[in-house]
């Protein structure tokens, strides 16, 4: 059940690996997950969860602008969640990535009804909890958002920044600019290059005159 009926050890271990460098949301993290990834639908074609994070790593190139071609990094990111969920339909991780293809696209109904889906079919999925927290953030929810990505952070003992990232726009935009600089930090604990919480602090240092 954990593993999803992988057979080939190999993959599972170049797959861990990758979402380990992957979710430090550096470049050159990105560039060392990229083909551990690939590597493990090579070993393992019906095995879900590379699908699902190298969809996630094409998105994040085209978002944060590491990629001359961020619309044909997008068009990526969505042929791998169908192919995920072609796989296993009932795969809730393969239902949190395309949740996150929808955000992209400004679809946020759908973008929710996925989320929705994806914690329906694991009540302890935290890629189903951390896409309902970021479509709630789009859409303006930053209440309910925050919920989410509190939820998230609860079932999950080793958060990637991304989560604290969604956390840390929604105390911002809320006006609590103190939870907000202590969430940002956690990020960079877990990833000392990452950008966004760069920005962010010095976006929350000078709201509050700092």
């Amino acid at each position: 059940r954990w593993t999803q009926k992988v057979t080939n050890l190999k993959a599972l271990e170049k797959h861990y690996k990758a979402q380990g460098l992957f979710c430090r949301h550096t470049k050159e993290d990105y560039d060392k997950a990229r083909p551990l990834f690939e590597e493990a639908i090579a070993l393992e074609p019906d095995f879900v969860w590379p699908y699902v994070y190298l969809g996630y790593l094409h998105g994040g190139l085209a978002a944060r602008g590491w990629t001359e071609f961020p619309d044909k990094s997008r068009q990526t990111q969505f042929e791998l969640a169908q192919k995920a969920l072609a796989i296993d339909d009932s795969h809730d991780g393969a239902h949190a990535l395309m949740a996150s293809c929808y955000n992209v696209r400004r679809q946020y109904d759908k973008a929710l009804s996925e989320a929705e889906r994806a914690i329906a079919l694991n009540p302890n999925s935290s890629d189903g909890y951390l896409v309902m927290a970021s479509a709630l953030g789009y859409s303006g929810r930053w209440e309910e958002s925050a919920i989410y990505a509190k939820k998230y952070i609860r079932i999950n003992p080793f958060p990637g920044a991304y989560i604290y990232s969604i956390l840390g726009s929604a105390y911002f935009m809320l006006g609590q600019y103190e939870e907000s600089i202590t969430t940002w930090k956690k990020a960079l604990k877990v990833s000392p290059n990452y950008l966004t919480a760069h920005r962010f602090l010095a976006a929350c240092y000078s709201s509050i005159g700092r």
